[in-house]
C-alpha cells in the first residue's frame, strides 16, 4: 500500500515537472514554415496552438500557428458551428506550408544561375557556394540548440561569408535570419536584434544593378519581411519597444534603398508593411499599446530621412526603451 502511494506520487511530481514549453527548434520550424502567418487566414500568427489540446504534446505534426481570432475558434468551448476542428485546422495548415513552400521555391529558383559552361570559375564558384551553405546549416544548428546569451556570437559566425556573398549565399543567410526573427517573441534581446541588423545589411544585394535587380528585390523583400517580424513580436508579444526599433530599422534600410533606386515596388510593399502593423496594433483586448502605436507613427514619418539612425522620440518613449534595453 505505502509503495503504491509512494509510486503515484512520484508519479505525479514528473508529470508536473514535464516541461509544456515548445523547444526553440520546434517554435523556429513551426514559425519558419508558416513564414508567421496564421495558417488559416494568413495574418500575422500569435499562438502555436496544440492541435491534440495537450501542451506536453510538442511534436511538430501536433502544432500549428493561429492568430488570435482563429486559436480563439479552435479552443472555444460550446457551440459547434463556431469552433475550429483540428481536421481542419490540418487542412488548412498543410494547404498553407505547400504555398510557402512554392513561393520559396520560386524564389530559390529566379535565385539560382545555372552553369552554362563547364569553366573553372563557375564550378569554383559552385563549389564554394555548397561549402558555405553547409557551414551556415552548421551555425543555425548551434543556433538553435543555444541560449540567448550565446546566440549573438553565433550568428556573428555569419559574417566570414560577407565577402564571398552572392544571390545563393544571401537567399540561404536571410533564410536563416527569417527563423532567427521568428522567434522573437521567445525573448529576442537587444544586442541580438542589434546582430540581426547588422547581418541584414552586410549580405543585402545591391540594387544598382539592372540585370539583376529582381533577384535583388525579392532578396529585399524578404529583408523587409525580417524587420516587420521583428517590430510586430516585438510589439505584441515581447513587449520591448528597444527590440521594435532595430525591426523597424531593417524596413528602413531597405525602404533607403529602393528610394535611391527608384523602385517603387519596394516602397509598396514598405507602405503595405506599415499599414498593417499599424492595423494590429489597433486591438480592443489590449490597453497597453499606446506606446507602441506613437513610436511606430515615428519611425513611419522618418522614412524619408536619409539616416539609418532612430528618429528623435519623445522622453517618455526614451525612459520606456532604456529599461527594455536592459532586460
Amino acid at each position: 500500500m505505502l509503495g503504491a502511494i509512494i509510486k503515484r506520487q512520484m508519479t505525479t511530481m514528473t508529470t508536473k515537472k514535464k516541461s509544456t514549453k515548445i523547444p526553440p527548434k520546434t517554435e523556429a520550424e513551426v514559425m519558419f514554415k508558416s513564414n508567421l502567418q496564421c495558417c488559416v487566414c494568413q495574418k500575422k500568427g500569435d499562438h502555436i496552438h496544440h492541435l491534440d489540446s495537450v501542451r506536453t504534446n510538442n511534436d511538430f505534426d501536433n502544432l500549428a500557428l493561429l492568430c488570435f481570432k482563429h486559436h480563439n475558434f479552435a479552443t472555444i468551448k460550446g457551440s459547434l458551428s463556431k469552433k475550429l476542428s483540428r481536421q481542419a485546422i490540418i487542412k488548412f495548415r498543410e494547404h498553407h506550408y505547400q504555398v510557402i513552400e512554392n513561393e520559396r521555391q520560386k524564389t530559390l529558383g529566379a535565385l539560382n544561375n545555372p552553369i552554362i559552361e563547364l569553366n573553372e570559375e563557375a564550378l569554383l564558384t559552385a563549389s564554394k557556394n555548397a561549402i558555405i551553405i553547409i557551414e551556415i546549416e552548421k551555425i543555425k544548428e548551434e543556433y538553435f540548440s543555444a541560449n540567448w546569451d550565446k546566440r549573438e556570437k553565433i550568428i556573428g559566425q555569419l559574417n566570414k561569408f560577407s565577402n564571398h556573398s552572392n544571390f545563393r549565399i544571401a537567399f540561404e543567410v536571410f533564410e536563416f535570419l527569417s527563423e532567427a526573427a521568428g522567434q522573437t517573441r521567445g525573448g529576442m534581446t537587444y544586442n541580438m536584434a542589434t546582430s540581426i541588423f547588422g547581418t541584414a545589411l552586410d549580405f543585402s544585394p545591391s540594387l544598382h544593378d539592372e540585370e539583376k535587380r529582381e533577384q535583388a528585390i525579392q532578396i529585399a523583400k524578404q529583408c523587409i519581411h525580417i524587420g516587420d517580424n521583428i517590430a510586430y513580436d516585438a510589439f505584441i508579444h515581447l513587449r520591448n519597444l528597444a527590440v521594435a526599433m532595430w525591426g523597424l530599422t531593417i524596413i528602413k534600410f531597405i525602404y533607403r534603398k529602393a528610394k535611391e533606386n527608384n523602385i517603387q515596388e519596394l516602397k509598396d510593399e514598405i507602405n503595405r508593411t506599415y499599414k498593417e502593423l499599424e492595423a494590429t496594433l489597433r486591438r480592443p483586448e489590449r490597453t497597453d499599446l499606446e506606446n507602441a502605436q506613437e513610436m511606430l507613427k515615428v519611425f513611419k514619418d522618418d522614412l524619408d530621412e536619409w539616416s539609418l539612425s532612430f528618429p528623435p522620440l519623445p522622453n517618455r518613449l526614451m525612459k520606456i526603451i532604456d529599461t527594455d534595453n536592459k532586460k
